[in-house]
């Protein structure tokens, strides 16, 4: 961070690839990083990432978000290709659009998240499965929107509300269970 903190222009800050923040980092702001040419965040424990923090990084493939992630804002990682993401169980809910149009084929969700809102991992078009943890209550509208290739979905006993086009254009959906 001390090397994004340096620099003067906003063009050189774009030139990041690898962000690995302190433990005194407690919040990154809202379009801290948009559109920049990271490749790796690893996000210190008890952040809180604003909104669209990381959207649009297209180089994006890691973000590693430890235990004591307190918040991932609207549209954080929006656009970016992840390979794969962990979302840890000091986060109780996914904002809209979190992960929007990621390139993640798998997600763990932890047993912390109570709430999937809104478009939060729409138009992934290569998530295959995703495993609801059982505190998860409430799954917003669109959230699985145009995930075509989700394949599997399994929902916890504990669900009430499942909104409406959560599912919506998954194309080979075989199997909910």
């Amino acid at each position: 961070l001390d090397t994004v903190k340096n620099h003067h222009t906003v063009e050189d800050v774009k030139n990041v690839r690898t962000l690995t923040m302190a433990k005194e980092i407690s919040s990154i702001g809202d379009s801290a990083f948009e559109n920049s040419f990271l490749q790796s965040v690893t996000v210190s424990s008890d952040a809180k990432i604003g909104n669209r923090a990381f959207a649009e990084c297209i180089r994006l493939t890691s973000a590693t978000l430890p235990e004591g992630v307190g918040q991932i804002g609207t549209e954080a990682f929006s656009g970016c290709p992840l390979e794969t993401i962990t979302i840890p169980d000091s986060v109780t809910s996914i904002s809209d659009f979190a992960f929007n149009n990621c390139g993640m084929k798998s997600v763990t969700i932890s047993n912390g998240i109570k709430t999937i809102n809104s478009y939060a991992f729409s138009e992934c078009g290569n998530l295959e499965s995703v495993t609801i943890p059982n505190g998860v209550t409430l799954i917003g509208p669109y959230a699985f929107n145009s995930c075509i290739r989700l394949e599997s979905v399994t929902i916890p006993d504990g669900l009430t509300t499942i909104d409406f086009g959560v599912f919506q254009n998954c194309e080979i959906l075989e199997s909910v269970t």
